[in-house]
């Protein structure tokens, strides 16, 4: 492999790179993000790099007659005056043949040939006359396109170097990228999933582990940090057009503790040396991740993906048939009395209580509007039965895990005073997201005299403590501080808010106005919910 002279980093001048490699080999580069290729140009002496804006992004390789050509090699390089005070946040440059973004038939970041020939198919609209973007804005959301499409075969290679705010890097290794997302990914700045895999990797052919992340990403301490193997670069999704942190901040008021959550780092991302602007770098939830958590095998994690108590419901981890237990469970609730001590204690001993009462409470609370017939995942440990004496996480019972709030908070001029909970509780809505299916468990529980205490007493402990409204608005400001240097030129990157600042903290004055007014709200609602003269 090529060797060059000066590592990846941050330079405040022009600097000059030289390489070197075997006798005999030639050292061909791009600066495109491209693989080099025996017809790319010649690296012939040393590479200048001028002070600019933008970074520069070198890859090389070796060619040997006779020999297979060597890995690519990728170094990213920021040469710019003031580059090491810049940032205060850390700086991911991803890197990827151009062609696995924007191909019309294989790239992953553009409508491409699966929107085509899904207008063509459903005859909406001509291809020969209408343009993808403009057929996508009469559209909608959701439409079937290259960047939607799930699985290896939409998995791309590519190279991730992620440096502290001083310039070090910390991290430079081969990876898989794909897109992740729902109706988020119609936005122009995506979110992408990074996967560690030596597949992709030089630096496994030594015999080294590059099947994760070696980084405490989230500062959780050198000794105590959870190795990943794969993290996503988050938009906001829903939020990425206005606050940039909306579900990192909600999640951040939640107690670690008693639910599973995505911690979030933000961070300034750039693509093949262009700049993408903000990201939220985010853990993704897979049965690795709650294997490395939790300290059992992988091939033992259930997750299953917005349940409804079916036969048949997707199942995100495991095998056909792990859904089998929770239906039992679901049917057993729904049909029998749950005020009876004797059925509430077989519940006890399929959920985890403590959580689920969570779980609801901070839906509930954040009035998140994206929620129960969607963005709900379960898990467990497949086990033969409860096993009460095992670790916690080990003991086979369902947990719920959280993610998605980007809805919530006041997203879409939602008001405080929305009745979360009698949405949650409802009988015999037709809307999409409480039919009785969604609603019939947790309003099954409240039944329970034990469950429905412990229910009210938690919540109103959180609304008097995390979920007050001192405690969120001092989050919001700190969240705010940190993100708020970097957000004008990201608007300007995407044309957000018309590129106003005004426009943006507006935006957050509205979930500061939430922040404010909720817990007086939720409280009334607990008091018509359950008849309560003062919670």
């Amino acid at each position: 492999m090529p060797i060059f002279s000066l590592p990846a980093g941050f330079y405040e001048k022009n600097v000059v790179i030289e390489f070197s490699c075997e006798d005999g080999a030639q050292i061909r580069y791009t600066l495109d993000g491209s693989e080099p290729q025996k017809d790319s140009a010649q690296i012939v002496g040393p590479l200048l790099l001028k002070e600019r804006a933008e970074p520069y992004v070198v890859r090389a390789r070796t060619f040997k007659f006779g020999s297979p050509s060597s890995a690519v090699v990728t170094n990213t390089y920021f040469v710019e005056e003031g580059i090491k005070d810049q940032y205060g946040i850390p700086v991911i440059s991803l890197t990827t043949d151009p062609a696995n973004l924007y191909d019309y038939e294989t790239g992953i970041y553009i409508p491409g040939k699966v929107r085509d020939d899904w207008l063509a198919a459903h005859h909406t609209a001509s291809a020969a006359s209408e343009t993808s973007a403009t057929a996508e804005a009469s559209l909608g959301s959701g439409i079937p396109a290259n960047y939607n499409q799930k699985g290896k075969l939409w998995e791309r290679p590519a190279h991730f170097e992620l440096f502290d705010p001083d310039g070090k890097l910390c991290l430079s290794q081969g990876i898989g990228i794909r897109t992740h997302g729902g109706f988020s990914l119609d936005q122009p700045n995506k979110s992408l999933r990074l996967l560690a895999d030596s597949a992709y990797d030089a630096g496994a052919v030594a015999g080294t582990t590059r099947d994760i992340f070696a980084y405490d990403f989230f500062a959780e301490g050198a000794d105590t940090y959870l190795p990943l193997s794969g993290v996503i670069l988050r938009n906001s999704a829903t939020d990425a057009k206005y606050s940039l942190f909306r579900d990192a901040f909600i999640q951040s008021l939640a107690d670690p503790e008693r639910l599973d959550l995505q911690a979030s780092r933000p961070c300034i991302a750039f693509i093949n040396g262009e700049y993408f602007g903000i990201y939220n770098i985010r853990p993704l939830y897979s049965a690795d991740y709650i294997a490395r958590k939790y300290g059992f095998a992988s091939e033992d994690v259930v997750i299953i993906k917005n349940p409804t108590g079916g036969i048949g419901d997707e199942i995100q981890e495991g095998f056909a048939g792990d859904e089998f237990p929770y239906s039992k469970l679901f049917n057993f609730i729904k049909s029998t009395d749950m005020r009876k001590p004797e059925n509430y204690a077989y519940v006890k001993t399929q959920i985890d209580i403590d959580n689920y009462i969570e779980y609801n409470i901070l839906e509930i609370y954040c009035g998140n509007s994206d929620w129960l017939a969607n963005n709900v995942r379960i898990w467990r440990k497949r086990t033969p039965a409860y096993e009460p004496q095992a670790p916690y996480g080990q003991d086979g019972r369902w947990r719920w895990l959280v993610y998605d709030l980007d809805r919530g908070l006041g997203m879409f001029y939602k008001s405080y005073e929305e009745n979360s909970l009698a949405n949650a509780t409802a009988v015999g809505s037709e809307l999409w997201y409480n039919k009785d299916e969604f609603t019939v468990m947790l309003r099954a529980l409240l039944t329970n005299e034990e469950f429905k205490s412990q229910f009210i007493t938690r919540f109103v402990d959180l609304l008097n403590t995390s979920y007050s409204a001192e405690t969120v608005q001092a989050q919001l400001d700190a969240l705010l501080a940190i993100y708020l240097p970097y957000v004008p030129q990201h608007l300007l990157r995407w044309n957000l808010h018309r590129g106003s600042m005004e426009r943006y903290l507006a935006e957050i004055e509205r979930m500061r106005t939430y922040a404010k007014n909720r817990p007086d709200a939720v409280r009334g609602h607990l008091k018509d919910y359950f008849g309560l003269t003062s919670p």
